[in-house]
C-alpha cells in the first residue's frame, strides 16, 4: 500500500529539499497526500507490488522535477 512506500521520513526527506522560500514546504502534508491518493482506487494498485513502488516514485519524481527540484 501507498502508506508503507510513503512513510512519514520518505515525505519530509522530499518537502525539506524544498528551499525555504518555497511557498508550499509547509502547506502540504503527509496524511493530505495520503487522502488524495487514496481518492484514486488504481493510483499505485495495480499490478506487483514493484509496479506500484514505480508508480508513486514516477509521481513524486514529476513533482520534483515540475517544482524545480533534480
Amino acid at each position: 500500500p501507498v502508506t508503507s512506500v510513503v512513510t512519514e521520513a520518505f515525505f519530509n526527506g522530499i518537502k525539506n529539499q524544498a528551499g525555504g522560500g518555497c511557498e508550499g514546504k509547509n502547506f502540504y502534508t503527509r496524511s493530505a497526500f495520503l487522502e488524495a491518493a487514496n481518492k484514486y482506487s488504481g493510483f499505485a494498485h495495480g499490478g506487483s507490488e514493484v509496479e506500484g513502488k514505480r508508480e508513486i516514485a514516477a509521481f513524486f519524481a514529476h513533482v520534483t522535477h515540475e517544482t524545480g527540484r533534480t
